[in-house]
């Protein structure tokens, strides 16, 4: 009250603004940039076999239809990165991985969320099948130097941008082994 008497402006304080709030004194919406709540922690798979990644296209209908991902997900609570690429990995790709020592996570901010991205270089088990899309329209075996050419999102294309020296090397070897 004593700031509407002294002529200051109103403060608005919202626990988590992304909307148009309409001062009833101005009667006028005043657009509050958004910004999320809560950052994702999401994991992703770099696999590497005979010297190409796999990636991933997102299907219709889902955030980001159309787009190439590194495959992987939302970590739950509880659970190490690790575990939870392997879980995502599994229901995703029908797969074993090796894992090895994560990469400096990434965080992104999309307009309807934010995630932070921790990316791990990874080959496939010597037991396991091959990875087949379970959640995704489509795979792609390619090789590092054409990545750019596919349509990757965003955070995707953030965490490529980091990694994509060290993962060339690594093309060259066992990726799991290496960074572990």
């Amino acid at each position: 009250m004593a700031r509407a008497m002294t002529g200051e402006p109103p403060t608005l304080v919202l626990p988590c603004p992304g909307a148009t709030f309409i001062f009833p004194t101005m009667m006028a919406a005043v657009p509050i940039p958004w910004y999320p709540c809560l950052v994702l922690e999401v994991v992703c798979a770099i696999i590497i076999r005979d010297h190409e990644i796999l990636l991933c296209q997102r299907p219709p209908g889902k955030h980001l239809a159309g787009f190439w991902e590194f495959p992987g997900g939302k970590v739950e609570e509880g659970e190490d990165h690790a575990t939870a690429l392997q879980r995502e990995i599994g229901e995703e790709l029908c797969c074993e991985l090796e894992v090895g020592k994560p990469f400096p996570a990434i965080e992104h901010h999309y307009p309807t969320l934010s995630l932070r991205l921790q990316g791990f270089p990874c080959s496939l088990s010597p037991s396991s099948p091959e990875p087949h899309a379970v959640e995704h329209s489509s795979l792609s075996w390619t090789c590092c130097e054409k990545v750019e050419a596919l349509q990757l999102a965003e955070a995707d294309q953030r965490l490529w941008g980091r990694v994509q020296a060290t993962i060339k090397i690594l093309c060259q070897g066992n990726p799991a082994k290496e960074r572990k």
